[in-house]
């Protein structure tokens, strides 16, 4: 089996130029962006990733009302782990002449990047619905994961339709996102029943994702500390949401997330939270290991033992049952580690894999520059 620890991301152990131990994080680093009290007694100021490692230090940092503290609050309630939680306060005030605010989220969200290391994994949460903010979050996330910083967006769904008094709702009937990433997660309906329908359920939907267990999908999860939702959907509406790749959040006595589902289009294999959880991590494997053998001789027998350390760590997960196993002629899982014949100094990681519950092998390349 694989070994876990408590902590984001993949962790490679070397010693005397050869890897001793691989461990998989099972926690992700969440960070969570929103509107604060600039009056607050510690208000570590705009644009500053702070880490949050308790509620009272919560209310220390951001104020006791406003909406980052309680989404924060909100998260701790369902599941983050204080030791991976990350805030920071997004300025209100766009009176400067040409400031708006999809400025001030922008500058907010690029203060945060390095939040996640090369190597780990997070969850950047926007407490909106504003579409620019999640299409700017979209594109972060993409770049950083570009760099090995395994990072999923989340966010609240663009509403198409408002009340009568401006509070956002959802028309499902021809419902489409604007989103297309199979790293981007976004909920619908989210914000809370009167008198709170300013406030959103989304930093306690974000506790869910940063805290459930990998070996466990996102799916029916109960949300705590809410009394209601504004708009309560019906089951053929949270069908349309789906259909529309939003994440679905009812209330049916309880309040529940009920799909884990990412905003991609593709349909080769079905991009939810929890397979994407588990690539990622299988991404930092055999980058771990393969960055293992930078200063080695790029040799068969090198590229062998990365190969073997790699196919050992997928039969830990094939045995963890989060991936399929190779049944007879049914390959479901490969590993080949080669040379690039392009350039002697590189090494081609290729991978084949097949998350739990897909039809269909998710192939992956990789190139590490000995």
């Amino acid at each position: 089996m694989a070994t876990f620890g408590n902590f984001p991301g993949v962790r490679v152990n070397v010693s005397g130029g050869g890897v001793t131990a691989v461990r998989v994080g099972a926690e992700e680093k969440l960070v969570l962006f929103g509107h604060a009290n600039e009056d607050a007694d510690e208000f570590p100021g705009f644009g500053e990733p702070t880490q949050v490692s308790s509620r009272r230090r919560a209310r220390e940092l951001f104020g006791d009302n406003s909406e980052l503290t309680q989404g924060i609050l909100d998260a701790f309630g369902n599941g983050a782990n204080n030791a991976f939680t990350y805030a920071v306060a997004v300025d209100d005030d766009d009176s400067d002449e040409g400031v708006e605010q999809i400025d001030l989220w922008e500058s907010a969200i690029d203060s945060a990047v390095h939040v996640v290391n090369e190597g780990e994994t997070g969850i950047y949460t926007v407490l909106t619905e504003d579409e620019d903010v999640v299409s700017y979050l979209s594109g972060v996330v993409t770049d950083l994961r570009g760099d090995y910083k395994m990072v999923k967006g989340f966010g609240g769904a663009p509403p198409n339709d408002e009340d009568e008094q401006g509070i956002p709702l959802y028309d499902t009937t021809d419902y489409e996102t604007p989103f297309d990433n199979d790293s981007l997660f976004v909920s619908a309906p989210v914000r809370q029943e009167e008198p709170d329908e300013e406030l959103s359920v989304i930093g306690g939907a974000a506790g869910q994702f940063a805290g459930n267990a990998i070996t466990q999908p996102v799916y029916e999860a109960g949300l705590r500390g809410y009394t209601g939702l504004y708009q309560r959907i019906t089951r053929a509406e949270a069908n349309d949401l789906r259909d529309a790749n939003v994440i679905p959040i009812k209330q049916n006595g309880s309040i529940r997330i009920a799909d884990n589902t990412s905003t991609s289009e593709e349909e080769d294999w079905e991009r939810d939270f929890w397979r994407r959880r588990i690539v990622d991590r299988v991404i930092l494997i055999a980058k771990g290991i393969g960055d293992a053998t930078v200063g080695r001789i790029n040799d068969e027998r090198t590229r062998g033992i990365a190969e073997d350390q790699i196919a050992t760590q997928l039969r830990g997960l094939v045995r963890d049952r989060l991936l399929e196993p190779n049944r007879g002629d049914e390959e479901n899982w490969f590993v080949e580690v080669t040379q690039d014949p392009a350039d002697p100094d590189k090494v081609n990681i290729d991978m084949g894999i097949t998350p739990q519950g897909i039809v269909k092998r998710v192939d992956v390349d990789l190139v590490i520059d000995t």
